[in-house]
């Protein structure tokens, strides 16, 4: 179909190219700076583009119409932001709601990470540059929560000059609750919905998977 719901926009990096397929998207993000930031993108566009595209500033959980969507669209991870069971759930009752009979839901997620949720802890760290040459060391840190699937990704980010010396840290903490692949499936079933596929070479660089699954039956 042409009806297009995004659930989280962020930087606009799958609004722009939806969009430019021919779709006409409804994106809905809570982020006010990521809503300028993804208009920026947009007025780069040609004007029928644009048209295509209604940026909504809100929260996901609440957004309501009277439109039923052809397709529901939600990337990087967006299900696992949601760090409870109940948001989880919530979250997938809200796309049967407003997909259309036989609808489908498109969305990716990172596997559990069963190594470090053995280890309960794991280290490392990369170094990057820029183009403009300013050299960085990223220092990670993962925690796991068994208990309740909570996966802790601690990034520090220092700034090095050219003796090598940290001239700038910047931290990101950042935190998901990882689902198990038929914890999933029985999550989207009792949803009203049935998987179609599970593809895990989706992405070889992070290791998601993109799931499908189609809307077949009210809930």
């Amino acid at each position: 179909g042409n009806n297009v719901l995004e659930f989280g926009f962020a930087t606009g990096l799958l609004t722009v190219p939806l969009a430019k397929a021919g779709f006409c998207v409804d994106s809905v993000d809570i982020s006010a700076e990521m809503l300028e930031v993804t208009k920026e993108k947009l007025s780069c566009l040609d004007g029928a583009t644009q048209k295509r595209v209604n940026l909504i500033l809100g929260d996901m959980l609440e957004y309501s119409c009277e439109k039923k969507y052809d397709l529901i669209a939600m990337a990087d991870s967006l299900l696992l932001a949601l760090t409870s069971f109940e948001g989880q759930l919530k979250l997938l009752k809200k796309a049967n709601n407003l997909l259309r009979l036989d609808g489908v839901l498109a969305f990716d997620i990172f596997p559990p990470n069963l190594k470090v949720i053995g280890e309960g802890t794991h280290h490392d760290f990369t170094r990057f540059k820029l183009p403009d040459g300013t050299k960085y060391i990223v220092k990670r840190e993962e925690v796991i929560d068994s208990s309740m699937q909570f996966h802790y990704i601690n990034l520090d980010f220092d700034e090095l000059d050219r003796n090598a010396k940290i001239v700038k840290s910047t931290a990101a903490r950042i935190k998901y609750r990882y689902i198990y692949q038929y914890e999933l499936m029985l999550m989207l079933r009792i949803n009203g919905f049935e998987v179609i596929s599970i593809d895990q070479n989706f992405d070889e660089k992070i290791k998601n998977e993109a799931w499908l699954a189609r809307k077949v039956k009210e809930m």
